[in-house]
């Protein structure tokens, strides 16, 4: 019964959808009419697909349905207003892509970077790559098991077997993974190297879906769904309207609370790290308890991304707290820089 009710429930997200993309084509005599049904038809297919998600997460916990949860609340609330006569509609597409680019996918993608630093070690990541081995490894005991994901196996096993392509591998994970959302986050906006660098993260993310997509099948694909949107969104430079700069003092307001709370989410992200290489001292302590998927993640909001980690170094964080050392020395780098640059 409940395959009966999903698969209504996807027609249903289908036709919405569907309608919100012919609309805008619609002869525009009636356009303040077509405008809200078009916005209706929207929100009504992010609410059932909301449903739809949110019902197979409860059913099994799991990283990848994760952003998809964090964005499609927010969408949902900004698109009425970017379609509405709002006077902060410019605003309001400006910041849904910088909440997705700050709030999500940055944070995301460092945060399980500096999982592998965390449970594997700087060693090991940099320099013996013991992490992919694993990672890859575990797919391949999966695949021999008849549980395999692998689109193409025999590509998963020649590079698996081409050891000098692994350590490339682990480089590229760290550089896409680290480097680049570290980047993201530490440079100034306003910075002109900011915007060739998020868009080159966007590009970095959309290209390790697909091949992911043929090495270890389907995981994550809607992350790649997701940075396709930044990037497109990052190409039509979606800037506030010219005769939105001068604003009223409520709607000043509403942007510093739009602000401040992008700037909640990636603390958040951020604070989770910290808190795991203090073997979730700081959550115990505020009575959460202990965390419980795998005995490492909460999943929600903020989660850990230790799915590429030998559970038996889950238990604790390595001596020195790796991670924390590399955000505070990310931070550094980007007050530096950024002084430099003003």
């Amino acid at each position: 019964k409940l395959e009966e009710i999903l698969a209504g429930v996807r027609w249903a997200v289908l036709l919405s959808w569907a309608l919100f993309l012919v609309l805008p084509a619609a002869p525009r005599q009636n356009a303040a009419a077509i405008r809200r049904l078009s916005t209706l038809s929207f929100v009504v297919g992010m609410a059932l697909y909301f449903y739809m998600l949110v019902g197979l997460y409860w059913q099994k916990p799991c990283h990848h349905m994760q952003p998809l949860i964090l964005f499609i609340p927010a969408a949902a609330c900004m698109i009425p207003a970017i379609h509405s006569g709002w006077p902060l509609r410019g605003e309001a597409a400006s910041w849904l892509g910088q909440y997705l680019l700050f709030g999500i996918m940055a944070p995301l993608y460092l945060t399980a970077g500096l999982c592998k630093i965390r449970y594997h070690g700087v060693t090991q990541v940099f320099l013996s790559s013991g992490w992919i081995d694993f990672a890859l490894g575990s797919y391949a005991a999966s695949d021999q098991l008849g549980k395999g994901k692998w689109y193409i196996p025999q590509l998963s096993r020649w590079m698996l077997d081409i050891d000098r392509l692994v350590p490339l591998f682990s480089w590229g994970g760290m550089l896409f993974e680290v480097a680049m959302p570290a980047a993201v986050i530490v440079l100034s906006p306003t910075s002109r190297w900011h915007r060739p660098v998020r868009q080159l993260f966007a590009a970095s993310a959309i290209g390790f879906h697909v091949s992911m997509f043929f090495v270890c099948g389907a995981n994550f694909w809607y992350n790649g769904v997701l940075a396709a949107v930044l990037l497109a969104a990052d190409l039509m430079d979606a800037s506030p309207a010219p005769e939105l700069a001068h604003s009223g003092s409520s709607n000043s307001v509403v942007k510093m609370c739009m602000s401040a709370f992008t700037s909640a989410m990636l603390f958040g992200w951020l604070l989770t790290c910290i808190d795991a290489d203090m073997g979730f001292a700081l959550s115990k302590g505020a009575g959460w308890g202990e965390p419980r998927h795998k005995g490492v993640d909460r999943l929600l909001p903020f989660s850990l991304h230790a799915m590429y980690t030998k559970g038996m170094k889950r238990g604790a964080a390595r001596p020195g707290a790796a991670s924390s050392m590399t955000i505070a020395a990310l931070v550094a780098a980007g007050y530096v820089w950024n002084r430099r640059r003003t």
